[in-house]
C-alpha cells in the first residue's frame, strides 16, 4: 500500500472569504509496479473539525515502482473556518496541529476506487511567517536626511 508523508504547507492566496493553500505530500510506492493515479480528491480536518476540500494538482500522474514523488494538494478553505481552528489552539502554534486527511483515487485504468486516510501534525508556522509580509502593512521607510546646506561662500571677495 503506498504511503504518504506531509512535507510543507504552501499558502497561495489569502482573502476576506477564501484562503487557499497547497499540500506537498511525499508520496512513495513500495510496488514492485507503477501505480496510475486518477481523480485524487481530499478532505481535510484540522484539529478535529472538517475544514477543507481539495484535489491533486495534477489530475493524473504515476507513483513510480520502488519510489517516491511530490504531489501537490490543492485546497481552498473558508478564511473564517481556518480563523475560528486556530483560536481553538490552546497554545497557539507552538506544538502544530493535528490534521487528518481523507479520500479517494482511481487506480489505474481499471477504475477501482481506493479510499485512504492520514493522520498527523504538521508546523504552519513557517508558512505563516511568510505570508506574514503579505498581509501586515510594511512600516513606512524612514525618510531620507536633508542635504546639508552648502557652505557660505565670500563671494569672491577676499
Amino acid at each position: 500500500m503506498p504511503g504518504a508523508r506531509l512535507r510543507d504547507l504552501k499558502i497561495r492566496e489569502v482573502g476576506f472569504e477564501r484562503i487557499g493553500f497547497d499540500l506537498l505530500v511525499d508520496a512513495h510506492n513500495p510496488n514492485d509496479i507503477d501505480m496510475p493515479i486518477h481523480g485524487l480528491q481530499v478532505s481535510m480536518e484540522l484539529l478535529g473539525t472538517p475544514l477543507a476540500r481539495g484535489v491533486a494538482g495534477e489530475t493524473d500522474f504515476v507513483l513510480p515502482r520502488g519510489a517516491s514523488r511530490t504531489v501537490a494538494l490543492v485546497f481552498s478553505a473558508r478564511t473564517g473556518d481556518l480563523v475560528a481552528a486556530l483560536r481553538r489552539l490552546p497554545g497557539g502554534l507552538a506544538g502544530g496541529l493535528d490534521y487528518r486527511l481523507n479520500g479517494s483515487a482511481r487506480w489505474g485504468e481499471s477504475g477501482l476506487t481506493l479510499p485512504f486516510e492520514r493522520r498527523g501534525t504538521i508546523d504552519p508556522s513557517a508558512s505563516l511567517r511568510r505570508l506574514l509580509p503579505l498581509i501586515r502593512p510594511e512600516s513606512p521607510a524612514p525618510a531620507p536626511a536633508p542635504a546639508p546646506y552648502p557652505p557660505a561662500s565670500s563671494g569672491g571677495r577676499t
